[in-house]
């Protein structure tokens, strides 16, 4: 079988981070719907269990953030002051910029039917590259990260013609908990900025496909 899903993905994010001298955590708590298109391919029995993976080059774009911060004068790190205390105190004021994209997720997964009715089980497991762009005034970056996520789901499939189907699908998706570290290190060569997410999401697919 090889087919095309067009994808809604409502995700939550909670996150923090840590600056490496001061050591003033930041956290901040984030909701986004995502909508893209996929490919897929499965080998399936005439019973209904099917062994597939699916493909999507571009999972989702997140949109830019910019923050203004003002830098210590010993380490040339972001000590996380408001951009108006660097007047005051006469340090040089920084505006770190990023934004970041998921892309080239794949999802390995089995169907388990229900019954002979078109409903399954879905399980699978999703691996997706979450791609930085950072400019950042310290100096300091985050690496592009691989995020993980487990995903559970039910669906219902029916027939279109013989060899063509169509697929109506939710599922819940896991992701392991994200941590990275920045690349320059501050006046202790061991305190790095660091930053952790928890994430989970649902999602919703609208297939097509052929059966050969």
């Amino acid at each position: 079988r090889a087919g095309l899903s067009l994808n809604a993905d409502a995700v939550y994010l909670s996150g923090s981070e840590t600056l490496k001298d001061s050591g003033r955590k930041t956290q901040m708590n984030e909701a986004g719907l995502f909508h893209y298109g996929s490919i897929f391919g499965e080998v399936a029995t005439d019973a209904g269990f099917a062994v597939g993976v699916e493909y999507a080059p571009e999972y989702a774009d997140l949109p830019r953030e910019t923050r203004k911060n003002c830098l210590t004068t010993a380490t040339n790190s972001d000590n996380g002051d408001a951009a108006g205390a660097c007047q005051v105190n006469g340090r040089a004021v920084v505006t770190n910029t990023v934004d970041a994209k998921v892309s080239d997720a794949i999802t390995a997964y089995v169907h388990v039917p229900v019954g002979d009715s078109g409903l399954y089980g879905k399980i699978g497991a999703m691996f997706a590259e979450i791609v930085v762009n950072e400019n950042l005034g310290t100096g300091s970056q985050y690496g592009d990260v691989d995020a993980q996520a487990m995903v559970f789901g039910v669906g219902y499939s029916g027939e279109l013609s013989d060899n063509m189907f169509w697929r109506v699908e939710g599922s819940y998706m896991q992701f392991e908990n994200i941590k990275e570290k920045g690349s320059e290190a501050g006046g202790d060569a061991t305190s790095f900025n660091s930053i952790a997410a928890e994430m989970a999401g649902a999602q919703g697919k609208l297939s097509v496909g052929m059966a050969f």
